[in-house]
């Protein structure tokens, strides 16, 4: 029912904020097909939710989001609200936008750290400025013992 949705769009939000590609989220968009009214609710978690508005994945992230849901719907010739295609046409119009950066949030629990990332292959003399795997083991370590960090600035 309703709270089963909202769970699977608190794994979806989750998802979308750690720029989850397409193929690997662990959501089945393509068999969900959901009602205008889930549609919207499903955006305002992801694209338009408070921390994507804040600190939004890359522009190039949300637009393949959008094309593949878009994709997903038309082929099945499922419903699909106009708010979809009005985020994707407004990505469209701002694809000569340049971004330096964008952001990746990461869960784990009720914590969340959102990373910074450069989206040049170079940056500041150095190759491109990358999460690697590692930074999952590092943010499970400090979350686990939350007084490594305790009264410092990261």
């Amino acid at each position: 029912g309703c709270e089963q949705k909202m769970e699977d769009f608190s794994s979806l939000q989750r998802q979308f904020l750690s720029m989850v590609s397409w193929k690997n989220l662990k959501w089945n968009l393509e068999e969900a097909k959901l009602s205008t009214r889930e549609q919207e609710s499903m955006l305002n978690v992801t694209i338009e939710s408070n921390i994507a508005k804040a600190h939004p994945p890359s522009a190039a992230y949300q637009k393949s989001f959008l094309r593949n849901l878009i994709g997903v719907y038309e082929e099945r010739d499922w419903e699909l609200c106009g708010r979809v295609y009005e985020l994707y046409a407004d990505m469209l119009k701002n694809i000569e936008e340049r971004e330096d950066y964008c952001f990746c949030t990461y869960f784990l629990n009720k914590c969340s750290v959102t990373i910074k990332i450069s989206t040049s292959l170079l940056s500041q003399g150095t190759t491109g400025l990358q999460t690697w795997e590692a930074s999952y083991y590092l943010l499970e370590l400090l979350i686990a013992d939350k007084d490594l960090l305790l009264g410092k600035y990261a």
